[in-house]
Protein backbone atom coordinates (compact mmCIF):
# COMPACT_ATOMS: atom_id res chain seq x y z
CA UNK A 1 0.00 0.00 0.00
CA UNK A 2 1.42 3.89 -0.74
CA UNK A 3 1.91 6.05 1.53
CA UNK A 4 -0.65 8.80 1.86
CA UNK A 5 1.86 11.33 0.34
CA UNK A 6 2.49 9.43 -2.33
CA UNK A 7 -0.88 9.16 -3.73
CA UNK A 8 -1.85 12.34 -3.16
CA UNK A 9 1.36 13.96 -4.77
CA UNK A 10 -0.13 11.32 -7.93
CA UNK A 11 -3.28 12.80 -7.63
CA UNK A 12 -2.45 16.64 -7.99
CA UNK A 13 0.18 15.78 -11.19
CA UNK A 14 -2.56 13.88 -12.65
CA UNK A 15 -4.79 16.73 -12.04
CA UNK A 16 -2.37 19.24 -13.39
CA UNK A 17 -1.76 17.23 -16.70
CA UNK A 18 -5.85 17.29 -16.98
CA UNK A 19 -5.83 21.31 -16.48
CA UNK A 20 -2.50 21.64 -19.19
CA UNK A 21 -4.54 19.82 -21.35
CA UNK A 22 -7.61 21.99 -21.29
CA UNK A 23 -5.79 25.26 -20.96
CA UNK A 24 -4.29 24.31 -24.25
CA UNK A 25 -7.23 23.53 -26.34
CA UNK A 26 -8.82 26.61 -24.97
CA UNK A 27 -5.77 29.09 -25.63
CA UNK A 28 -6.68 30.05 -28.65
CA UNK A 29 -9.94 31.32 -27.21
CA UNK A 30 -8.94 32.46 -24.92
CA UNK A 31 -6.57 35.04 -26.56
CA UNK A 32 -9.41 35.87 -28.84
CA UNK A 33 -11.83 36.96 -26.17
CA UNK A 34 -8.67 38.71 -24.88
CA UNK A 35 -7.82 40.95 -27.54
CA UNK A 36 -11.42 40.93 -29.19
CA UNK A 37 -11.89 44.58 -28.21
CA UNK A 38 -8.44 45.57 -29.26
CA UNK A 39 -8.77 43.56 -32.97
CA UNK A 40 -11.63 45.54 -33.57
CA UNK A 41 -10.12 48.72 -32.68
CA UNK A 42 -7.41 48.28 -34.92
CA UNK A 43 -9.15 47.10 -37.95
CA UNK A 44 -11.45 50.06 -37.37
CA UNK A 45 -8.52 51.92 -37.75
CA UNK A 46 -6.72 50.22 -40.88
CA UNK A 47 -10.42 50.24 -42.48
CA UNK A 48 -10.32 54.77 -42.09
CA UNK A 49 -6.95 54.98 -43.23
CA UNK A 50 -5.40 55.94 -40.02
CA UNK A 51 -1.82 54.60 -41.06
CA UNK A 52 -2.02 57.12 -43.88
CA UNK A 53 -4.11 60.22 -42.04
CA UNK A 54 -2.73 59.47 -38.26
CA UNK A 55 0.43 57.69 -38.47
CA UNK A 56 1.73 59.07 -34.88
CA UNK A 57 -1.35 57.67 -33.61
CA UNK A 58 -1.61 54.15 -35.48
CA UNK A 59 2.01 53.41 -35.12
CA UNK A 60 2.11 53.86 -31.44
CA UNK A 61 -1.08 51.16 -31.19
CA UNK A 62 1.02 48.73 -33.43
CA UNK A 63 3.86 49.07 -31.51
CA UNK A 64 1.28 48.67 -27.84
CA UNK A 65 -0.63 45.92 -29.87
CA UNK A 66 2.86 43.90 -30.60
CA UNK A 67 4.04 44.28 -27.11
CA UNK A 68 0.79 42.98 -25.81
CA UNK A 69 1.05 39.97 -28.26
CA UNK A 70 4.03 38.93 -27.13
CA UNK A 71 3.41 39.79 -23.49
CA UNK A 72 0.39 37.03 -23.98
CA UNK A 73 2.93 34.58 -26.42
CA UNK A 74 5.80 34.58 -22.86
CA UNK A 75 2.95 33.86 -20.42
CA UNK A 76 3.42 37.21 -18.94
CA UNK A 77 0.57 38.27 -16.00
CA UNK A 78 -2.66 39.45 -17.16
CA UNK A 79 -2.60 42.82 -15.88
CA UNK A 80 0.81 43.42 -17.59
CA UNK A 81 -1.12 42.07 -20.81
CA UNK A 82 -4.49 44.05 -20.49
CA UNK A 83 -2.28 47.57 -19.63
CA UNK A 84 -0.88 47.19 -22.94
CA UNK A 85 -4.11 46.37 -24.87
CA UNK A 86 -5.63 49.30 -23.81
CA UNK A 87 -2.81 51.64 -24.16
CA UNK A 88 -2.81 49.83 -28.06
CA UNK A 89 -6.79 50.57 -27.90
CA UNK A 90 -6.16 53.95 -26.92
CA UNK A 91 -3.90 55.05 -29.62
CA UNK A 92 -5.86 53.18 -32.33
CA UNK A 93 -9.31 54.99 -31.32
CA UNK A 94 -6.84 58.54 -31.39
CA UNK A 95 -6.23 57.39 -34.73
CA UNK A 96 -9.47 56.63 -36.23
CA UNK A 97 -10.92 60.32 -34.46
CA UNK A 98 -7.71 62.03 -35.83
CA UNK A 99 -8.54 60.11 -39.60
CA UNK A 100 -12.03 61.80 -39.68
CA UNK A 101 -10.72 65.44 -39.15
CA UNK A 102 -7.68 64.57 -41.60
CA UNK A 103 -10.24 63.13 -44.41
CA UNK A 104 -12.40 66.55 -43.94
CA UNK A 105 -8.60 68.37 -44.38
CA UNK A 106 -7.24 66.46 -46.47
CA UNK A 107 -10.44 65.61 -48.89
CA UNK A 108 -9.01 66.54 -51.83
CA UNK A 109 -5.06 65.21 -51.21
CA UNK A 110 -6.56 62.09 -50.55
CA UNK A 111 -8.62 62.20 -53.33
CA UNK A 112 -5.18 62.65 -55.78
CA UNK A 113 -3.56 59.92 -53.86
CA UNK A 114 -6.76 57.56 -54.94
CA UNK A 115 -6.18 58.84 -58.50
CA UNK A 116 -2.43 58.62 -58.82
CA UNK A 117 -2.71 55.00 -57.00
CA UNK A 118 -5.32 53.72 -59.63
CA UNK A 119 -3.13 55.06 -62.59
CA UNK A 120 -0.17 52.75 -61.20
CA UNK A 121 1.79 55.99 -60.28
CA UNK A 122 3.78 54.05 -57.43
CA UNK A 123 5.42 52.09 -60.41
CA UNK A 124 5.53 55.05 -63.24
CA UNK A 125 6.23 57.84 -61.21
CA UNK A 126 8.13 56.69 -58.25
CA UNK A 127 10.12 59.67 -57.45
CA UNK A 128 6.91 62.32 -57.43
CA UNK A 129 4.70 59.40 -55.78
CA UNK A 130 7.39 58.83 -52.40
CA UNK A 131 7.80 62.71 -52.00
CA UNK A 132 4.36 63.22 -52.41
CA UNK A 133 3.81 60.32 -49.59
CA UNK A 134 6.70 62.08 -47.36
CA UNK A 135 4.70 65.09 -47.49
CA UNK A 136 1.30 63.79 -46.60
CA UNK A 137 2.79 61.88 -43.97
CA UNK A 138 3.99 65.03 -42.40
CA UNK A 139 0.41 67.13 -42.73
CA UNK A 140 -1.34 64.29 -40.87
CA UNK A 141 1.70 64.17 -38.24
CA UNK A 142 1.53 67.77 -37.80
CA UNK A 143 -2.35 67.83 -37.59
CA UNK A 144 -2.03 65.25 -34.94
CA UNK A 145 0.16 67.74 -33.25
CA UNK A 146 -2.16 70.02 -33.61
CA UNK A 147 -0.54 71.91 -36.13
CA UNK A 148 -3.33 72.67 -38.77
CA UNK A 149 -1.31 75.62 -41.02
CA UNK A 150 1.64 73.35 -40.79
CA UNK A 151 -0.47 70.75 -42.55
CA UNK A 152 -2.24 72.09 -44.87
CA UNK A 153 1.10 73.30 -46.43
CA UNK A 154 2.56 69.88 -46.63
CA UNK A 155 -0.94 68.98 -47.93
CA UNK A 156 -1.23 70.79 -50.50
CA UNK A 157 1.75 70.34 -51.83
CA UNK A 158 1.43 66.60 -51.16
CA UNK A 159 -1.82 67.22 -53.56
CA UNK A 160 0.19 68.84 -56.62
CA UNK A 161 2.56 65.82 -56.27
CA UNK A 162 0.20 63.55 -56.73
CA UNK A 163 -1.37 65.11 -59.63
CA UNK A 164 2.38 65.25 -61.47
CA UNK A 165 2.69 61.42 -60.75
CA UNK A 166 -1.12 60.71 -61.89
CA UNK A 167 -0.45 62.60 -65.15
CA UNK A 168 3.28 61.17 -65.38
CA UNK A 169 2.10 57.62 -64.85
CA UNK A 170 -0.99 58.14 -67.37
CA UNK A 171 1.68 59.32 -69.72
CA UNK A 172 3.70 56.52 -69.36
CA UNK A 173 1.25 54.04 -69.73
CA UNK A 174 -0.55 55.32 -72.96
CA UNK A 175 2.85 56.85 -74.18
CA UNK A 176 5.28 54.52 -73.65
CA UNK A 177 5.10 51.27 -76.28
CA UNK A 178 5.27 54.13 -79.10
CA UNK A 179 8.28 56.17 -77.46
CA UNK A 180 9.92 52.89 -77.20
CA UNK A 181 9.63 52.15 -80.90
CA UNK A 182 10.25 55.54 -81.82
CA UNK A 183 13.67 55.60 -79.89
CA UNK A 184 14.49 51.69 -81.58
CA UNK A 185 13.71 53.64 -84.85
CA UNK A 186 16.43 56.70 -84.60
CA UNK A 187 18.94 54.21 -83.17
CA UNK A 188 18.33 52.38 -87.19
CA UNK A 189 18.30 55.85 -88.82
CA UNK A 190 14.85 55.24 -90.36
CA UNK A 191 14.35 58.92 -90.81
CA UNK A 192 16.78 58.08 -93.62
CA UNK A 193 14.32 55.59 -95.18
CA UNK A 194 11.09 56.21 -94.09
CA UNK A 195 10.69 59.44 -93.50
CA UNK A 196 6.71 60.12 -94.02
CA UNK A 197 6.04 57.16 -91.61
CA UNK A 198 7.79 58.12 -88.78
CA UNK A 199 6.75 61.81 -89.05
CA UNK A 200 3.24 60.51 -89.39
CA UNK A 201 4.08 58.20 -86.08
CA UNK A 202 5.51 61.97 -83.92
CA UNK A 203 2.76 63.95 -84.84
CA UNK A 204 0.24 61.13 -83.74
CA UNK A 205 2.19 60.72 -80.53
CA UNK A 206 2.73 64.49 -79.71
CA UNK A 207 -1.47 65.10 -80.40
CA UNK A 208 -2.15 62.02 -77.98
CA UNK A 209 0.10 63.81 -75.59
CA UNK A 210 -1.87 67.13 -75.78
CA UNK A 211 -5.07 65.43 -75.28
CA UNK A 212 -3.97 63.85 -72.16
CA UNK A 213 -2.07 66.59 -71.25
CA UNK A 214 -5.76 68.85 -72.11
CA UNK A 215 -7.82 66.02 -70.26
CA UNK A 216 -6.40 63.10 -68.22
CA UNK A 217 -9.23 61.50 -67.61
CA UNK A 218 -11.65 61.63 -70.90
CA UNK A 219 -8.41 59.47 -72.80
CA UNK A 220 -10.31 57.04 -75.29
CA UNK A 221 -9.54 59.31 -78.06
CA UNK A 222 -5.88 59.77 -76.59
CA UNK A 223 -5.19 56.07 -76.54
CA UNK A 224 -6.59 55.19 -79.80
CA UNK A 225 -4.11 58.07 -81.23
CA UNK A 226 -1.10 56.35 -79.01
CA UNK A 227 -1.88 53.01 -80.64
CA UNK A 228 -1.92 54.24 -84.01
CA UNK A 229 1.40 56.04 -83.16
CA UNK A 230 3.03 52.82 -81.73
CA UNK A 231 1.66 51.18 -85.56
CA UNK A 232 3.33 53.91 -87.79
CA UNK A 233 6.69 53.39 -85.49
CA UNK A 234 6.25 49.68 -86.15
CA UNK A 235 5.72 50.28 -89.59
CA UNK A 236 8.69 52.95 -90.47
CA UNK A 237 11.04 50.02 -88.71
CA UNK A 238 9.89 47.41 -91.01
CA UNK A 239 10.30 49.74 -94.12
CA UNK A 240 14.07 50.62 -93.17
CA UNK A 241 14.57 47.10 -92.65
CA UNK A 242 12.93 46.49 -96.18
CA UNK A 243 14.23 49.11 -98.14
CA UNK A 244 18.11 48.86 -96.59
CA UNK A 245 17.37 45.07 -97.07
CA UNK A 246 17.37 45.24 -100.58
CA UNK A 247 19.52 48.39 -101.32
CA UNK A 248 22.36 45.52 -99.92
CA UNK A 249 21.13 42.29 -101.98
CA UNK A 250 20.87 44.85 -105.30
CA UNK A 251 17.20 45.37 -105.88
CA UNK A 252 15.53 47.97 -107.29
CA UNK A 253 12.19 49.80 -106.93
CA UNK A 254 10.85 47.01 -109.31
CA UNK A 255 11.42 44.64 -107.11
CA UNK A 256 9.26 46.02 -104.68
CA UNK A 257 6.50 46.74 -107.02
CA UNK A 258 6.34 43.09 -108.15
CA UNK A 259 6.83 42.01 -104.36
CA UNK A 260 3.80 43.77 -103.45
CA UNK A 261 1.93 42.57 -106.15
CA UNK A 262 2.52 39.02 -105.91
CA UNK A 263 1.16 39.42 -102.05
CA UNK A 264 -2.59 40.74 -103.37
CA UNK A 265 -2.35 38.41 -106.08
CA UNK A 266 -2.39 35.71 -103.34
CA UNK A 267 -5.16 37.43 -101.63
CA UNK A 268 -7.25 37.46 -104.74
CA UNK A 269 -6.58 33.99 -105.35
CA UNK A 270 -7.94 33.56 -101.55
CA UNK A 271 -11.12 34.72 -102.91
CA UNK A 272 -11.46 32.85 -106.41
CA UNK A 273 -10.14 36.01 -108.14
CA UNK A 274 -7.84 36.41 -111.01
CA UNK A 275 -6.25 40.23 -110.75
CA UNK A 276 -3.89 42.01 -112.88
CA UNK A 277 -1.71 45.37 -112.56
CA UNK A 278 -1.22 45.97 -116.13
CA UNK A 279 -3.54 49.25 -115.07
CA UNK A 280 -1.88 49.96 -111.76
CA UNK A 281 -2.98 48.73 -108.19
CA UNK A 282 -6.92 50.50 -108.14
CA UNK A 283 -8.38 47.81 -110.37
CA UNK A 284 -7.20 45.07 -108.50
CA UNK A 285 -7.78 46.35 -105.24
CA UNK A 286 -11.67 46.87 -106.08
CA UNK A 287 -11.83 43.69 -107.83
CA UNK A 288 -10.80 41.68 -104.37
CA UNK A 289 -13.25 44.60 -102.03
CA UNK A 290 -16.00 43.57 -104.16
CA UNK A 291 -15.24 39.22 -104.06
CA UNK A 292 -14.93 40.03 -100.30
CA UNK A 293 -18.36 41.82 -100.08
CA UNK A 294 -19.69 38.77 -101.90
CA UNK A 295 -18.20 36.77 -99.29
CA UNK A 296 -19.68 38.98 -97.11
CA UNK A 297 -23.05 38.06 -98.05
CA UNK A 298 -22.89 34.84 -98.14
CA UNK A 299 -21.50 34.41 -94.53
CA UNK A 300 -24.10 36.56 -93.43
CA UNK A 301 -26.92 34.07 -94.98
CA UNK A 302 -24.90 30.92 -92.94
CA UNK A 303 -24.71 32.94 -90.18
CA UNK A 304 -28.32 33.73 -89.86
CA UNK A 305 -29.21 29.66 -90.66
CA UNK A 306 -26.99 29.03 -87.85
CA UNK A 307 -28.89 30.78 -85.37
CA UNK A 308 -31.94 29.47 -86.26
CA UNK A 309 -30.26 25.87 -85.70
CA UNK A 310 -28.95 26.87 -82.83
CA UNK A 311 -32.35 28.66 -81.16
CA UNK A 312 -34.07 24.87 -81.96
CA UNK A 313 -31.52 23.04 -80.72
CA UNK A 314 -31.69 25.22 -77.77
CA UNK A 315 -35.44 24.50 -77.69
CA UNK A 316 -34.71 20.37 -77.93
CA UNK A 317 -32.39 21.03 -75.00
CA UNK A 318 -34.80 22.52 -72.42
CA UNK A 319 -37.38 19.66 -73.66
CA UNK A 320 -34.53 16.84 -72.58
CA UNK A 321 -33.76 18.82 -69.25
CA UNK A 322 -37.55 18.57 -68.34
CA UNK A 323 -37.79 14.75 -69.13
CA UNK A 324 -34.74 14.38 -67.26
CA UNK A 325 -35.97 15.84 -64.36
CA UNK A 326 -39.33 14.01 -64.51
CA UNK A 327 -37.32 11.23 -64.98
CA UNK A 328 -35.34 11.09 -61.84
CA UNK A 329 -32.52 12.77 -63.20
CA UNK A 330 -32.18 15.62 -62.01
CA UNK A 331 -29.95 14.79 -58.89
CA UNK A 332 -27.60 13.19 -61.80
CA UNK A 333 -27.48 16.29 -63.48
CA UNK A 334 -26.58 18.46 -61.01
CA UNK A 335 -23.56 15.94 -59.90
CA UNK A 336 -22.40 16.54 -63.30
CA UNK A 337 -22.57 19.97 -63.32
CA UNK A 338 -20.52 20.11 -60.16
CA UNK A 339 -17.90 17.84 -61.48
CA UNK A 340 -18.18 19.74 -64.61
CA UNK A 341 -16.83 22.77 -62.46
CA UNK A 342 -14.20 21.13 -60.80
CA UNK A 343 -12.68 20.03 -63.93
CA UNK A 344 -12.95 24.00 -65.46
CA UNK A 345 -11.71 25.08 -62.00
CA UNK A 346 -8.58 22.37 -62.01
CA UNK A 347 -7.81 23.42 -65.68
CA UNK A 348 -8.07 27.09 -64.81
CA UNK A 349 -5.28 26.63 -62.03
CA UNK A 350 -3.30 24.58 -64.50
CA UNK A 351 -3.40 26.98 -66.94
CA UNK A 352 -2.59 30.00 -64.26
CA UNK A 353 0.51 27.75 -62.98
CA UNK A 354 2.35 27.78 -66.50
CA UNK A 355 2.43 31.62 -66.41
CA UNK A 356 4.66 31.62 -63.78
CA UNK A 357 8.67 30.37 -63.58
CA UNK A 358 10.15 28.18 -60.34
CA UNK A 359 11.81 32.04 -59.84
CA UNK A 360 8.42 33.68 -59.78
CA UNK A 361 6.96 31.37 -57.64
CA UNK A 362 3.84 28.67 -57.49
CA UNK A 363 0.01 28.08 -57.52
CA UNK A 364 -1.09 25.98 -54.92
CA UNK A 365 -4.50 25.01 -53.91
CA UNK A 366 -6.20 25.10 -50.33
CA UNK A 367 -9.15 23.31 -50.68
CA UNK A 368 -11.69 25.58 -53.31
CA UNK A 369 -9.36 28.80 -53.04
CA UNK A 370 -6.14 29.42 -54.83
CA UNK A 371 -3.15 30.36 -53.37
CA UNK A 372 -0.37 32.43 -55.55
CA UNK A 373 2.84 32.44 -53.75
CA UNK A 374 4.77 35.10 -55.35
CA UNK A 375 9.00 34.79 -54.34
CA UNK A 376 9.92 36.52 -57.38
CA UNK A 377 8.82 39.78 -56.31
CA UNK A 378 11.77 41.41 -54.63
CA UNK A 379 11.63 44.33 -52.41
CA UNK A 380 14.43 46.76 -51.21
CA UNK A 381 15.70 46.24 -47.48
CA UNK A 382 12.71 47.72 -45.38
CA UNK A 383 11.22 49.72 -48.57
CA UNK A 384 7.68 48.77 -49.65
CA UNK A 385 7.83 50.63 -53.33
CA UNK A 386 7.91 48.16 -56.56
CA UNK A 387 10.58 48.65 -58.62
CA UNK A 388 9.68 49.10 -62.41
CA UNK A 389 11.30 46.01 -63.57
CA UNK A 390 8.66 44.25 -61.60
CA UNK A 391 6.01 45.30 -63.74
CA UNK A 392 6.11 42.17 -66.22
CA UNK A 393 5.58 39.80 -63.26
CA UNK A 394 3.26 41.91 -61.73
CA UNK A 395 1.44 41.57 -64.88
CA UNK A 396 1.37 37.76 -64.95
CA UNK A 397 -0.02 37.94 -61.24
CA UNK A 398 -3.34 39.98 -62.76
CA UNK A 399 -3.97 37.77 -66.02
CA UNK A 400 -3.82 35.06 -63.30
CA UNK A 401 -6.24 36.36 -61.14
CA UNK A 402 -7.95 37.54 -64.10
CA UNK A 403 -9.18 33.75 -65.49
CA UNK A 404 -10.92 33.57 -62.07
CA UNK A 405 -13.94 36.04 -62.85
CA UNK A 406 -15.61 37.37 -60.28
CA UNK A 407 -13.29 36.14 -57.42
CA UNK A 408 -12.56 37.73 -53.97
CA UNK A 409 -8.54 38.55 -53.07
CA UNK A 410 -6.61 38.79 -49.97
CA UNK A 411 -2.96 39.70 -50.65
CA UNK A 412 -0.56 39.10 -47.65
CA UNK A 413 2.97 40.26 -46.72
CA UNK A 414 4.79 38.05 -44.99
CA UNK A 415 8.57 38.92 -44.19
CA UNK A 416 11.88 36.80 -43.46
CA UNK A 417 13.24 37.35 -39.32
CA UNK A 418 15.32 39.79 -38.32
CA UNK A 419 15.02 43.13 -36.91
CA UNK A 420 11.82 43.95 -34.72
CA UNK A 421 8.39 42.10 -35.16
CA UNK A 422 7.07 45.83 -35.22
CA UNK A 423 8.68 47.03 -38.01
CA UNK A 424 8.13 43.58 -39.81
CA UNK A 425 4.90 43.66 -39.42
CA UNK A 426 5.14 47.62 -40.96
CA UNK A 427 7.01 46.43 -43.97
CA UNK A 428 4.74 43.06 -44.19
CA UNK A 429 1.22 45.71 -44.57
CA UNK A 430 3.11 48.04 -46.86
CA UNK A 431 4.30 45.57 -49.37
CA UNK A 432 0.94 43.78 -49.20
CA UNK A 433 -1.23 47.61 -49.39
CA UNK A 434 1.53 47.69 -52.79
CA UNK A 435 0.77 44.49 -54.70
CA UNK A 436 -3.12 45.19 -53.94
CA UNK A 437 -2.72 48.83 -55.31
CA UNK A 438 -1.14 47.78 -58.61
CA UNK A 439 -4.01 44.98 -58.80
CA UNK A 440 -6.66 47.71 -58.62
CA UNK A 441 -5.34 49.01 -61.59
CA UNK A 442 -5.54 46.54 -63.52
CA UNK A 443 -8.27 44.25 -62.56
CA UNK A 444 -11.97 45.21 -62.33
CA UNK A 445 -13.08 48.08 -60.24
CA UNK A 446 -15.75 45.20 -58.51
CA UNK A 447 -13.12 43.19 -57.67
CA UNK A 448 -12.95 42.91 -53.64
CA UNK A 449 -8.92 42.89 -52.24
CA UNK A 450 -8.40 42.54 -48.95
CA UNK A 451 -4.82 43.22 -47.63
CA UNK A 452 -3.03 41.91 -44.21
CA UNK A 453 0.83 41.94 -43.04
CA UNK A 454 1.97 39.25 -41.39
CA UNK A 455 5.77 39.90 -40.80
CA UNK A 456 7.55 37.19 -39.89
CA UNK A 457 5.27 35.10 -37.89
CA UNK A 458 4.28 32.90 -40.59
CA UNK A 459 7.61 31.04 -42.34
CA UNK A 460 7.49 28.42 -44.36
CA UNK A 461 11.18 27.80 -44.08
CA UNK A 462 14.25 28.21 -41.71
CA UNK A 463 15.34 31.63 -41.35
CA UNK A 464 19.17 30.68 -40.89
CA UNK A 465 19.38 29.59 -44.87
CA UNK A 466 19.20 31.75 -47.46
CA UNK A 467 17.00 29.61 -49.59
CA UNK A 468 14.90 29.66 -46.19
CA UNK A 469 14.58 33.68 -46.32
CA UNK A 470 13.30 34.05 -49.56
CA UNK A 471 11.03 31.66 -49.14
CA UNK A 472 9.65 33.35 -46.00
CA UNK A 473 10.14 36.77 -47.97
CA UNK A 474 6.83 36.10 -49.70
CA UNK A 475 3.56 38.01 -51.19
CA UNK A 476 0.88 35.73 -50.91
CA UNK A 477 -2.51 35.85 -53.02
CA UNK A 478 -5.47 33.96 -52.26
CA UNK A 479 -8.17 33.82 -54.65
CA UNK A 480 -11.86 32.55 -53.66
CA UNK A 481 -13.14 31.79 -56.81
CA UNK A 482 -17.05 32.67 -57.77
CA UNK A 483 -18.34 29.38 -57.34
CA UNK A 484 -16.55 28.86 -54.18
CA UNK A 485 -17.88 31.90 -52.86
CA UNK A 486 -21.91 31.45 -54.66
CA UNK A 487 -21.41 27.93 -52.67
CA UNK A 488 -21.47 29.55 -49.43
Amino acid sequence: MQPRGHLLSAVMIAVCLTMAHAGAMGQESYRTQLFRDVDAARARAKESNADVCAPTSFSKGLDAYIEAQNSYQRGRPIDEIQERIRSSMKYFNAATEATRAANTLFASTLAARNDAMTADAMRSSPDSWTKAEGLLRSAAMSLEEGNARSARDDAGEAQGLYRKAELEAIKANFLAPARTLLDRASEMKAKTTAPQTLERAHKLLNLAEAMIQQNRYDNGEARRLAEEASYEAAHAIYLHQLITSMRKDGRDVEDAFLQSETAIAKIGQALDTHVRFDSGFVAPVQQIVNAARTKDSTMARMADSLKLMESQTEILRQRVATLETRAGLAGNADRERQDEERRKHDQTVALASILFTSEDGVVLRDGSNVILRIYGLEFGPGRTTIDPQFSGLLSKIARAIRMFPNCQLTVEGHTEAGGTESVNLRISEGRAEAVAAYLRGFLSPSTPIVTQGYGSSRPLADNDTMEGRARNRRIDIIIIPEWAIVRR
